[in-house]
């Protein structure tokens, strides 16, 4: 339940309760943690969930026939969590009854921590909706822009998606069918094709003239970097302002002030470089070894995200790619094998890279993959910056010595 009341602190009390806790410590100290759970509250408080009035979702399905899918039972282990979950929404006014010729699913899905998560099953009606080309940053370009930063800052907004208002005459297309009835979404909901486009475009609206300069935004998650602590609490001021502007709350229990090590999009990111999440890097050493394609497929997709990390990636794991695509049947080879112990000690033992823009690359080509490593020399020592890869198709595998090897550069230069 949204509470009637919260403390509000504006940012420049932000700011000054900050300076006071540290006001004898010096730069170092004051990247440590920040005061206790409370002082943490107070700082991510930031009044109520209001709606925005910047940009309202629309659903442009260019006048297609509407879908109706039948009502599904919900299983009886969700009755509860079902009604509890229409009552709250409609006391929060994100949904309201509907008489919409629109009918989607629900799907609840339990959670690791027991809580469920409630989705809705938009896929017909994406497929009738045109696309929105709004760009997501690409996340090693956001990594790239915390070079030289000394100090961070994370935050993880809280019902980010209800900050944007559905427009009127679109929320009829977001009605679901439950034993209860059917009701519509007031605000965003998840699971629209074009929801993550328009929450990030209204996020870059929020925050423009700050994003790439100052902060970066990726979805819900916002991290300020400088170089200074003086630099920091400006940044720190203007963020809160204008996120108190529109009315968004954040997570306290995902926020971080004034550190010299973060957590951010499953990387750590410090003054020396990146590396890997130590949870995920922790859950990597124990993973068992896979017993069918699905499982294959999840221990290859935390490989590929953190693929970077690794020499000659796309040759090591070649052997769990070719499982995963289609029509190909799940034999776990001795290659198989060979490689998910590679990759999962190559995790465990995953470098930190560097930050700086590459001096130097070598390049590397054999008759099925590629690669690129890119390094830097600093005081007579090589850092390592990043590992790259690839797999020839069939064209590449016809080309010369040459030609193969002009597409590893190629690969070097992406």
């Amino acid at each position: 339940m949204i509470p009637t009341s919260v403390t509000r602190i504006t940012p420049g009390a932000a700011k000054d309760h900050i300076t006071r806790t540290h006001a004898q410590c010096d730069k170092q100290n004051s990247c440590e943690k920040i005061g206790d759970q409370e002082q943490k509250l107070k700082l991510a408080k930031v009044l109520l969930l209001l709606p925005c009035s910047l940009i309202k979702h629309i659903i442009d399905t260019a006048g297609a026939t509407p879908t109706r899918q039948p009502l599904r039972r919900t299983p009886k282990k969700f009755e509860g969590e079902e009604e509890a979950y229409l009552k709250d929404q409609l006391e929060r006014g994100v949904i309201k009854p509907s008489s919409s010729a629109w009918r989607s699913n629900i799907c609840l899905v339990r959670m690791k921590d027991g809580s469920v998560r409630w989705c809705i099953d938009y896929r017909k009606l994406n497929e009738s909706t045109i696309k929105d080309a709004y760009p997501i940053p690409n996340i090693s370009m956001c990594l790239d822009c915390l070079a030289g930063a000394s100090i961070f800052s994370v935050m993880d907004l809280q019902y980010g998606y209800w900050l944007l208002e559905m427009a009127p005459e679109d929320r009829h297309k977001t009605a679901f069918i439950t034993k209860y009835g059917l009701f519509e979404y007031t605000k965003m909901p998840f699971g629209l094709c074009n929801a993550p486009s328009n929450f990030q475009r209204c996020m870059e609206l929020i925050f423009r003239g700050m994003q790439w300069k100052t902060i970066l935004i990726y979805f819900d998650d916002i991290i300020i970097y400088s170089l200074n602590l003086e630099d920091h609490f400006n940044k720190l001021d203007e963020v809160l302002g204008r996120l108190q502007n529109v009315g968004l709350k954040l997570k306290p229990s995902k926020c971080e002030f004034i550190k010299d090590q973060v957590l951010y999009l499953g990387y750590t990111v410090s003054t020396n470089g990146i590396s890997p999440n130590p949870k995920i890097v922790e859950s990597a050493s124990k993973w068992q070894v896979p017993n069918s394609v699905k499982e294959v497929q999840q221990f290859w997709g935390l490989c590929n995200y953190y693929r970077q990390f690794v020499d000659k990636f796309s040759e090591i794991a070649s052997p769990l790619s070719r499982l995963t695509r289609k029509d190909v049947p799940f034999n776990w080879s001795s290659e198989c094998q060979r490689s998910f112990e590679i990759l999962r000690k190559a995790l465990c033992e995953a470098p930190i890279l560097a930050y700086q823009l590459p001096e130097d690359a070598s390049c590397d080509a054999i008759y099925k993959d590629h690669s690129c490593t890119v390094t830097e020399e600093v005081e007579e020592h090589i850092i390592e910056i990043m590992e790259d890869s690839g797999e020839f198709n069939a064209l590449d595998n016809s080309c010369q010595t040459e030609e193969t090897f002009l597409s590893s550069r190629e690969l070097r230069r992406r």
